[in-house]
């Protein structure tokens, strides 16, 4: 009766082993997955930047000088390549958190509410992921999102302004520390 005491226990103990592995494996999943994604990201940018610097090398050889200013002053390349980040970043958050609009959505008005089948972030609800990541520097989150210092601030209290709970509650359910949410 003891032997069998001590097999059941161990079996059980393997049992949960075999859970556990299989959860890490998932995880290590999710994170290769991640880390894919951000080398091409990186990969993708690197080639982009190649061709742009090659064209422009090109104009400046033959001498399309005013064309090579026009690219150069041109924010068409900037604006492009923050569409692309926003989406990445957007896609990335959104997986590791599919209930983030949700849960923002239970508590603000109405009229504040987000589409939750968008697959994107708002430009207030991006600064909200950040924080919810842990960047608690305002100066850090507008360098990052290439907005400026004022545009956080004002969607941080744009996002205050229409919640429909207190604000401690709010910040403990996005793990914001009260001196952030100042």
């Amino acid at each position: 009766a003891k032997n069998r005491a001590i097999r059941q226990a161990l079996k059980d103990k393997n049992e949960e082993l075999r859970e556990a592995n299989i959860r890490l494996n998932e995880a290590n999943a999710i994170k290769e997955g991640y880390i894919k994604n951000l080398f091409d990201a990186y990969s993708s940018y690197i080639n982009r930047f190649a061709i742009f610097r090659k064209n422009l090398s090109r104009l400046l050889t033959v001498g399309k000088y005013s064309e090579a200013l026009d690219i150069a002053r041109s924010n068409r390349v900037e604006s492009d390549e923050l569409k692309e980040l926003y989406a990445r970043f957007d896609s990335i958050f959104l997986s590791l958190y599919p209930d983030f609009i949700d849960e923002y959505n239970s508590m603000v008005k109405e009229e504040a509410k987000i589409n939750p089948k968008s697959g994107s972030l708002t430009s207030g609800l991006r600064v909200l992921a950040m924080i919810k990541l842990g960047f608690t520097s305002t100066a850090s989150i507008a360098a990052m999102l290439h907005y400026t210092t004022q545009t956080v601030y004002n969607y941080r209290n744009r996002i205050r302004a229409n919640l429909i709970v207190d604000t401690e509650e709010f910040n403990a359910r996005f793990g914001i520390e009260a001196e952030q949410s100042q």
